[in-house]
């Protein structure tokens, strides 16, 4: 077994305060991003479910786009350009951004047009595409395609040739001190050689759309990132399919 360890950076300050499991727990990463494992194993299974808990202290800062990119931002993985098994940068994706882009619109203008795309009031007159039904009297998402949204950004930014990558954590309730967490959040950044890593969270500018521009340029502080990437290799090697 293996789970996420969230790990510092210039926007969240991690601190681990205690960990246990029904098995011995040892901390690994995988090769490609770096994300940080807890792995755990047993050669014979003695229970039906095994159980493990990590306590943490997060302080975690709202991370809005600067301008310009320091020397050390300018590096850009060629991996951020490449398809993954479920984001391709071809075929529908890649024809939604032609249609979407003008020739000669610089990056940031290429991705603000194809972060629009997908939201209302636009979506109501486009045809339905990546789990967005459109219907006459709107736009209808499956509960799922939410977070679906930031996996088809990235897949039509780098049909475009824009560096773009994804990353997970844990969304925090807003405004309270505590509260149970449904689920995972996903969100996005691309780079542009004159902003470097540029934040966006199309899924939240879905679901407050008063806020659509604040999320084009911002990830908030009711987040807690865990790891970055897609169709992660894990160490050690997982027998299926990442």
């Amino acid at each position: 077994m293996w789970f996420p360890i969230a790990q510092s950076d210039q926007f969240q300050q991690v601190k681990i305060v205690s960990k246990s499991g029904d098995l011995p727990v040892k901390e690994t990463s995988e090769p490609e991003y770096g994300n940080k494992l807890f792995y755990a194993h047993t050669d014979k299974a003695d229970k039906t479910e095994y159980h493990f808990s990590v306590k943490y202290d997060v302080v975690r800062l709202e991370h809005l786009a600067r301008f310009p990119p320091s020397r050390s931002q300018r590096k850009i993985w060629r991996r951020f350009l490449q398809a993954d098994k479920l984001v391709p940068i071809t075929g529908k994706p890649a024809e939604i951004a032609v249609e979407q882009v003008k020739p000669g619109m610089p990056d940031m203008e290429k991705a603000r047009a194809l972060y629009d795309y997908p939201l209302p009031p636009c979506a109501m007159t486009r045809p339905a595409a990546a789990g967005v039904a459109v219907t006459p009297s709107g736009p209808v998402m499956p509960s799922t395609a939410t977070v679906r949204l930031p996996f088809v950004f990235i897949s039509m930014v780098r049909s475009q040739k824009i560096p773009a990558r994804f990353e997970m954590g844990l969304p925090l309730p807003d405004g309270q001190n505590s509260g149970q967490i449904a689920g995972y959040h996903c969100w996005a950044q691309f780079y542009t050689r004159e902003r470097g890593w540029f934040p966006v969270d199309i899924s939240e500018a879905w679901k407050h759309q008063e806020k659509k521009d604040y999320f084009f340029g911002a990830h908030d502080v009711n987040r807690v990132q865990f790891t970055v990437g897609r169709d992660l290799e894990l160490s050690p090697k997982q027998h299926g399919k990442g």
